[in-house]
């Protein structure tokens, strides 16, 4: 990189800065600050006298690929990123990544690096081996309002559950399921019954009474429970608008997995009895 100010060339490679020799492009945003899209990161120096002091994004951090094309800035500022496998938008107040594929109708395949332009009127264009993607990011969607989520299926072993284990019917946002316990390998299926929403809704689920974490299950829609040990569970599902926030309500299934009768509380009872009534007829023989 050359310093005009005081006539140096700086020089970056694998060894220093980047990760890879391959610069795609080097764009600079409204408040002067260098972007340098490599094939394996997208690198951002905040100050361009110090090289040294320089922040590296990859998919970890959420891009949605590590092999960065093109990038160009909205009028708010947000950078917009073409990659191989989609478009990335870096929204800098939230320190997040929206990411774009097929399914929001960015097109399939790579793109091509360096091929980026913003019109006018805010239209940014992508050109990628396919053809050119483009969108007004104002059009985007800042907040989409979904319907509640709903348990759609159960599935014991693979095939529908009965009248008899179920003490409701599905779909429905809140329920109870009872079970045997060797019923206890099951599926259950959920959606937001909006089909103009399907492919752009992600789902993230908590077993409560197995564990106290969500699980992010991105697109799908179902989950699967094995061998799970007898007790009483609730089964909470939330979802989200691609890449929004997630919501603090949710929907709940209550599911029970009852014991062998052997191992009930009034089987436990009688065992105790008949112990206590063994050790009697013993001390009474005494």
């Amino acid at each position: 990189m050359y310093d005009p100010l005081h006539q140096e060339m700086h020089y970056m490679n694998d060894n220093t800065v980047l990760k890879n020799n391959v610069v795609n492009q080097i764009f600079k945003d409204s408040k002067e600050r260098m972007w340098v899209a490599t094939s394996e990161e997208l690198v951002l120096f905040p100050d361009t006298d110090r090289l040294d002091d320089y922040i590296a994004f990859t998919t970890e951090d959420g891009l949605a690929s590590s092999s960065v094309c093109a990038m160009e800035e909205d009028t708010d500022g947000n950078l917009w990123i073409s990659t191989n496998l989609g478009i990335s938008c870096y929204v800098e107040s939230e320190r997040i990544f929206f990411n774009y594929d097929h399914s929001d109708g960015a097109l399939y395949g790579n793109y091509m690096n360096n091929s980026v332009a913003k019109t006018a009127d805010g239209t940014i264009y992508f050109g990628s081996l396919n053809g050119v993607c483009y969108f007004n990011p104002s059009d985007r969607p800042v907040h989409v309002i979904l319907p509640p989520t709903v348990f759609t299926e159960f599935k014991i072993h693979g095939k529908n559950y009965s009248g008899e284990v179920a003490e409701t019917s599905l779909p429905v946002s809140r329920g109870n399921i009872s079970l045997n316990y060797d019923q206890d390998i099951f599926s259950v299926s959920f959606n937001v019954m909006d089909k103009s929403l399907q492919g752009l809704v992600e789902y993230a689920y908590q077993m409560e009474g197995l564990s106290d974490a969500w699980i992010n299950l991105g697109k799908g829609n179902q989950v699967t429970f094995r061998n799970i040990p007898y007790r009483r569970y609730k089964l909470h599902v939330k979802a989200r608008y691609k890449d929004q926030q997630w919501p603090e309500n949710y929907s709940t299934l209550l599911i029970t997995v009852h014991p062998p009768f052997w191992l009930t509380w009034w089987a436990r009872t009688l065992y105790a009895l008949f112990f206590i009534l063994i050790v009697f007829l013993y001390c009474s023989l005494l």
